[in-house]
């Protein structure tokens, strides 16, 4: 019979996929193109974090396009797009830096006050530069590029739920 994982990392296995499932159902939502960037903050409480990924996002539907793969925004990443992001994040910030007692990984949005919901709240975060590295890929197939109107149109909210990290 194998051996149950350490609590910890039930713990943190569960935080990611309640994490994972808010933001799926947000992006098939039909509120999925106001959404702007995504950030992921590490720190102990979503106004302290030590480490932020600021990733925007650009969900292309131009209908006017002749590429195939334009206008399926929900498509999955590629496994070559997939490896891509976890490297960037992985050289972003090495993973050894992560591990701290109380670490916590929290997931912000930006985008229209209509995402605010039982999953999502408002957020009055604030971004410094410093603490930042900002994240950036093109899925595959996707010319398009989004024009984005006046900034105080879009607000950040907060993933209610966030990720422990667990003792191994």
């Amino acid at each position: 019979m194998p051996a149950s994982p350490p609590p910890g990392i039930v713990k943190t296995l569960n935080g990611i996929a309640k994490v994972r499932e808010v933001l799926r159902s947000v992006f098939r939502s039909r509120y999925r193109r106001s959404i702007r960037e995504v950030a992921i903050c590490v720190g102990p409480n979503p106004h302290r974090f030590v480490h932020a990924y600021k990733i925007p996002v650009s969900i292309c539907d131009a209908e006017d396009s002749h590429d195939e793969s334009c206008g399926s925004p929900c498509s999955e990443l590629s496994d070559v797009e997939k490896r891509r992001i976890n490297r960037q994040l992985f050289l972003a910030f090495p993973p050894e830096e992560a591990r701290h007692a109380g670490q916590r990984m929290f997931v912000f949005l930006r985008g229209y006050d209509n995402l605010v919901g039982e999953d999502i709240e408002e957020s009055d975060i604030f971004f410094h530069d410093d603490k930042c590295s900002l994240v950036e890929f093109d899925h595959e197939g996707c010319s398009a590029r989004m024009t984005e109107s006046a900034d105080d149109v879009f607000r950040w909210m907060r993933v209610v739920p966030f990720i422990v990290h667990g003792k191994i």
